[in-house]
Parts: structure tokens; C-alpha cells; sequence
């Protein structure tokens, strides 16, 4: 594997894209894939084991750092886990479960990406306080 890259506009840092023109962080076309193909083989299952459900949780816990709206859309999955003692019984998918994988699969493309520089308007103060370091005053 090659470790260097560079120097470019974009680029692939721990699974996450990097984009400094557009000032953006996504996943990659093959993570994305990946994700989607998952949603897919999902989307008709009518049960999972603990731990197959534990791993599609995993990909989209990883997914969130850059659609960060689809945490509130992990809720209800992550309530199934408690249904299961060990990792090789099974759950039974629920319509809340369906509902969420389908705001998954719905959004998972046109939401991906996460701006990171649009922080520095928000850190300008609107609001200017002073007072006088007379101790006697107040």
C-alpha cells in the first residue's frame, strides 16, 4: 500500500475524502458503494443475529462522521441490540428498523459530506462586552 500521495486538492485520510476546493470531507465512491450494497441486501431481510446487526451499525456509526444527520436515523436500530443476549440470537427487524433503513438509503448519496470550514463565520463574536479593572468601582 502506498502511503504518499500528493500533492492534490483531494485526498483519502483513515476511509474519509478529503476535498480543500469544495472544503469538504465524504466518503469515497467505494465506501460509499459499499454502504449502499448493504442497505440493499437489508432491505428485505426480515431478521439478523445480534452481531450481523452490530456489524451494519458499525458501517453506518462510520458513515455518520461525514452524514452527520443520519445519527437520529440509528436510534431505533441500536434499541434492537438490546432485544438479543448473545450475539448469535436473532432479532427480528421491526417497521421502525425498515423506516430508518430506508431514510439510509434514500439519502445516503445526496447527504454525503460534511463542511469543515464553515465554522469560522460562527466564531465571530456579534456581541462585545469591556469593563475596567478598578477593583474599588465594581
Amino acid at each position: 500500500m502506498d502511503k504518499i500521495e500528493g500533492p492534490s486538492t483531494e485526498l483519502t485520510f483513515l476511509g474519509i475524502e478529503i476535498d480543500s476546493v469544495s472544503q469538504i470531507a465524504r466518503l469515497p465512491g467505494a465506501k460509499l458503494a459499499k454502504l449502499k450494497g448493504e442497505l440493499l441486501r437489508w432491505v428485505s431481510r426480515k431478521a439478523a443475529t445480534k452481531k450481523e446487526l452490530e456489524k451494519l451499525l458499525g458501517l453506518f456509526n462510520f458513515a455518520c462522521t461525514v452524514i452527520p444527520q443520519g445519527r437520529c436515523f440509528l436510534r431505533r436500530m441500536f434499541d434492537l441490540l438490546a432485544v438479543a443476549s448473545k450475539k448469535h440470537h436473532f432479532i427480528r427487524l421491526n417497521v421502525g428498523f425498515r423506516s430508518d433503513l430506508f431514510w439510509w438509503l434514500t439519502f445516503c448519496e445526496t447527504w454525503n459530506g460534511v463542511g469543515f470550514i464553515h465554522l469560522i463565520h460562527a466564531a465571530t463574536p456579534t456581541v462585545f462586552f469591556s469593563s475596567d479593572a478598578s477593583g474599588s468601582w465594581g
